[in-house]
């Protein structure tokens, strides 16, 4: 007898972001103060696996963010999107679900 191996349909999750800058006060003092918010908002998502892996741009200008949703793509995103919407208007986002190779292989059948 053959055994199904259970499998999780698991999505994973690129954010692009950038800063707006209308929004960033024009005051270094301020405007080190939004960044360091934003910076200690990351870390918290970062330290309770909302995501994965986050980076910024060489130029500062934005950057990215990654996380797999774990089979349960619409708590995962509400609370991922709810933290990021906390950012706005500071930040603009672009979010779009990827394919890995496999994932990617499997499309094309």
């Amino acid at each position: 007898m053959r055994t199904q191996k259970e499998t999780r349909n698991v999505t994973r999750w690129l954010m692009l972001w950038k800063f707006n800058p209308l929004a960033i006060p024009a005051d270094r003092e301020l405007a080190a103060k939004v960044r360091t918010t934003l910076n200690d908002m990351v870390r918290g998502m970062l330290d309770a696996g909302t995501i994965q892996d986050w980076g910024i741009y060489a130029d500062s200008s934005g950057g990215y963010a990654l996380w797999d949703d774990e089979g349960d793509n619409e708590a995962k995103m509400i609370l991922t999107l709810g933290t990021a919407a906390g950012m706005m208007p500071f930040v603009t986002c672009d979010v779009r679900p990827v394919l890995d190779i496999d994932q990617s292989r499997a499309s094309i059948r």
